[in-house]
């Protein structure tokens, strides 16, 4: 049977005659079925050309994820991470919705030196005087209370700048990938700690400056000291204030004159201690001295040789950051901040995020049912045109071998070229290079939505593009802060300061706050290479009814083809079986 079947389609095959003619000429229909033959062959092969550039052509294609997960979220990116985006629901977070951060001070800050026990344990009640001045001894205790001091100013700093960075938001009107909310958020954590120290700083500049130029008078008498000088009657005096002078520095006309500071030790001899400074204020002393003899067992059976079973020294192997041999000044400007530990839990991030929708684009190639439709879409036209010219181009062909054939192969070319026009995508990516400001304004303005315009570097600073600038108080501009008013103010007797009047402080003299922002200045650091943006296109109405009746030739065409070859296996087959049916009866 199947034999038969495949003689009977070769015989049709090879009589199949797609141009008969009223002529019965032998030569005619050898004519027509070459030209049948012809015909089929050509047209098979423009539709596998067809089907060939449909199914190379590389389009756009858009999707939409409507509320994605966060494993969803995480897989988008790591997939289509130039294209993808995703819009929170709101465009601030407050950053201690996701952010946990922790501060590891000084080990000095946590142990037992800066606690009231021990301050009350190394203080002595010895009386001023001048030879006193000189002894540690004298005001260790206070030492140490300035200490607690700073670590009680680090500490209630780093909480309210804590406080600030939690209460600040990220401004996020997309969900980014986890990897640049961490590098935003321990940015914009660093910006306010260093904001924090910078607050400190000036303060305690301020505060130092206020009481060297009034010249207060300590307690310790390290800056002045009272002595009582001879007058004129007999057996009287008169008290004097006298400044200080250390290796002939005057804590008058200086406003610090730091030198070692000296201890007695066993056999009465003063000598130098590491690592701590004396000065004419025990803040500055302070500040300019190290813990180098707090490390030290040596050092401090020096200072403190009947504490030394108490007290649990400093831990070399504890500080992560600083040095043993860096003063309190240089911990004072970090906050005695030695670490900081800062949890990013993307989870909550993308929780006060949630994206309603993510958009992604990528590239891809046609699918098989497009380029069938495409193919049938082109049967009718290919099946009408080459129906017109392929007897034509036969005859010729028949009558002048010879002939030039570069009418008909131009025509074919541009048969060729038509399936292109067709198989078009509508979506279209639009590339710019380097758009200048007024492109880039104005393909905002019609694209929003869908412009990208990556910058060069990751991260901008504010001071390329932004000016924020003060006006002082008129005072800090007068004569009364040049440097010949202070210099005449060096001539008074301390005895005879006037008394100071409370002045304001409170906004550190700033009389008006000046923020100018350039967008030009920033679009030029940001300097994008390329804008990017998609534009959908619908079909023209006259493309579409060409198309559609195309399609409806290509298939009209194809059926009166395949059906009547259809048809006869069909008949054929029921023919066999029932001549089989007949034959078993008898």
């Amino acid at each position: 049977m199947a034999s038969t079947a495949f003689i009977t389609l070769k015989l049709y095959a090879t009589e199949l005659n797609l141009f008969k003619t009223t002529s019965s000429d032998e030569q005619s229909f050898h004519r027509e079925r070459l030209t049948t033959r012809i015909y089929i062959f050509s047209l098979m092969s423009l539709l596998i050309i067809v089907g060939i550039v449909a199914g190379s052509v590389v389009r756009t294609a858009n999707e939409i994820e409507y509320i994605p997960s966060q494993s969803k979220f995480v897989y988008l990116v790591k997939r289509y991470p130039s294209t993808l985006k995703c819009p929170c629901s709101k465009t601030g977070i407050a950053y201690e919705t996701f952010v946990n951060t922790h501060a590891n001070f000084h080990q000095v800050c946590s142990s037992d030196f800066v606690t009231q026990a021990w301050i009350d344990l190394v203080f002595t009640k010895m009386n001023t005087n001048l030879s006193t001045a000189y002894d540690i001894k004298n005001y260790l205790s206070f030492f140490w209370q300035v200490i607690q001091d700073f670590c009680h100013i680090s500490n209630t700093t780093w909480i309210s700048a804590r406080a600030s960075f939690g209460a600040s938001y990220i401004v996020s009107p997309m969900a980014v990938a986890e990897d640049v909310i961490r590098k935003q958020s321990e940015e914009a954590l660093i910006n306010h700690i260093s904001l924090a120290q910078t607050t400190v700083t000036r303060n305690l500049l301020t505060i130092r400056s206020t009481i060297s130029g009034n010249k207060f008078i300590s307690a310790l008498a390290t800056n002045f000291h009272l002595t009582y000088l001879p007058s004129n009657s007999e057996n009287e005096s008169f008290p004097k204030m006298l400044p200080r002078e250390y290796n002939n520095c005057s804590c008058l006309t200086n406003i610090s004159c730091p030198h070692p500071l000296l201890i007695n030790n066993t056999d009465h001899h003063l000598v130098v201690v590491p690592g701590l400074i004396a000065d004419c204020l025990i803040v500055d002393a302070t500040l300019s001295s190290t813990f180098e003899c707090y490390y030290d067992p040596t050092c401090f059976a020096l200072l403190h040789n009947e504490f030394i079973t108490q007290m649990k020294l400093l831990s070399i192997n504890s500080n992560k950051h600083f040095r043993i041999n860096m003063t309190v000044e240089m911990l004072l400007n970090e906050l005695m901040i030695d670490e900081v530990i800062s949890k990013i839990t993307f989870d909550s991030f993308y929780q006060q995020c949630s994206p309603a929708h993510c958009s992604y684009s990528y590239n891809q190639r046609f699918s098989p049912l497009y380029i069938v439709t495409t193919m049938i879409g082109l049967f009718g036209i290919l099946s009408f045109v080459l129906r017109l010219i392929i007897p034509r181009i036969l005859s010729v062909i028949l009558r002048w071998p010879q002939r030039n054939l570069t009418s008909a192969d131009m025509l074919r070319n541009e048969i060729h070229s038509r399936p292109r026009f067709l198989v078009s995508e509508d979506d279209q990516i639009v590339t710019i290079d380097r758009p200048s400001l007024i492109t880039y304004e104005k393909l905002y303005d019609q694209h929003s939505s869908t412009i990208q315009c990556p910058c060069s570097q990751l991260a901008v600073p504010y001071g390329t593009f932004s000016n924020v600038t003060f006006i002082l108080h008129e005072v800090c501009l007068s004569d009364f802060v040049s440097s010949k008013w202070l210099n005449y103010l060096k001539l008074f007797d301390p005895n005879n300061v006037p008394t100071w009047t409370e002045t304001d402080f409170s906004r550190d003299f700033q009389k008006e706050i000046v923020n100018e922002t350039h967008f030009d200045l920033f679009y030029d650091q940001c300097a994008p290479a390329t804008c990017s943006y998609r534009i959908t296109k619908r079909r023209n109405i006259i493309v579409a009814i060409l198309l559609l009746m195309s399609i409806c030739g290509g298939l009209n065409r194809g059926l009166q083809i395949l059906l009547p070859l259809i048809c006869k296996i069909v008949f054929f087959c029921i023919d066999k079986w029932k001549t089989r049916k007949v034959v078993r009866g008898k």
